[in-house]
């Protein structure tokens, strides 16, 4: 497995007496878009906050690229190579487009010397930005707003964007837009950590998805169970305190399924819990195994409710698997084919 460019390691924070972050634990795949979905007030954004040093975290390290970036400044965070893009519109609405790239270039630093020559490739990129460059930005399309504070981050190189909700309030052609913005930042090698309450785009376009423990919520849960986010492979705490593996059900038992199956064998952090999958092949295999085999996702959920999902099927199922497992909240981790990575 690539070696992942963010790591959150028993993350626990929140504001004053309230804790919203319990433990919270995943990793982060690099050059990949990964989803965070969850209902609102289960602390995905304040996962951001404390990524991006607006949350100083009372337990737990953040590590980029294996460095400890706990509680660093925001301006450290930039100059190692993160972009945050909040929720909402983040531009200033009475100067031209022109110069809310200038201001935030300002986060530079000097060792940027060729920032006119970024703002014009930026203008170029985006035509519609190029067009209204003289003028307010606040004339600009909801669209062309976060378009805007997507270019203005960008700006600065960066190795992972975290973007807060990218698809509030645009129109269906402008979420498609936006995100083809974030598909071609991945062709690019850029990071994507999307926070997407329009799930089943966001899935569409994604190479994993995280959600936060439907078990757990600010200020409660088990400790070390997150409340704003948990993904696989990972552990958790049992009720006596004690890391117990997670139990982890795999949908797919093609080539890149089984080459899961053989990471959470040498993992200790998760267990094969059931196999999902239609096939005599995926049968046999569970039978040899001792491990629970079900023809379908619906049948393995009608039995049994597993800490996560690995969606390992065709493309063409990804989305139907991954929303069925969400719904019964369940998380999940999506899988391109190997033909595709």
């Amino acid at each position: 497995m690539t070696t992942p460019i963010l790591e959150l390691d028993g993350v626990v924070g929140g504001y004053g007496a309230m804790t919203i972050l319990n433990g919270t634990t995943f990793k982060v795949r690099r050059a990949a878009i990964t989803t965070v979905i969850g209902p609102n007030g289960a602390g995905k954004s304040t996962v951001f906050k404390a990524i991006f040093g607006l949350l100083k975290l009372r337990e737990g390290a953040i590590r980029l690229e294996g460095t400890d970036i706990t509680n660093w400044s925001q301006r450290k965070l930039l100059e190692a190579g993160i972009c945050y893009v909040p929720q909402g519109r983040n531009i200033f609405p009475e100067l031209s487009v022109r110069h809310n790239l200038e201001l935030g270039s300002v986060a530079a630093g000097a060792h940027i010397t060729d920032m006119p020559r970024r703002i014009e490739a930026a203008l170029d990129r985006f035509p519609a930005l190029r067009a209204k460059a003289d003028v307010q930005a606040s004339t600009l399309s909801g669209g062309q707003q976060k378009q805007l504070e997507i270019v203005r981050g960008l700006l600065l190189d960066p190795k992972l964007v975290l973007i807060d909700e990218p698809s509030i309030g645009l129109s269906p052609m402008l979420v498609q837009e936006t995100f083809a913005i974030l598909m071609e930042l991945r062709a690019k090698g850029v990071t994507i950590l999307m926070i997407e309450q329009n799930a089943r785009s966001a899935l569409e376009i994604s190479d994993e998805g995280l959600v936060p423990d439907p078990d757990a919520g600010p200020g409660r849960g088990d400790p070390g169970r997150s409340a704003g986010g948990t993904a696989l492979p990972g552990r958790r705490p049992d009720g006596r305190g004690v890391m117990a593996p997670l139990k982890i059900a795999l949908v797919g038992a093609g080539l890149i399924g089984r080459a899961h199956l053989e990471r959470l064998d040498a993992s200790g952090d998760c267990d094969c819990a059931a196999i999902c999958d239609p096939t005599d092949a995926a049968k046999a295999l569970a039978a040899e195994r001792g491990t629970p085999w079900f023809a379908s996702i619906t049948e393995m959920l009608a039995a049994m409710k597993p800490d996560g999902a690995i969606i390992a099927t065709p493309n063409a199922l990804h989305v139907p698997g991954a929303i069925e497992c969400l719904e019964a909240g369940v998380p999940v981790l999506i899988e391109k084919p190997l033909a595709e990575s």
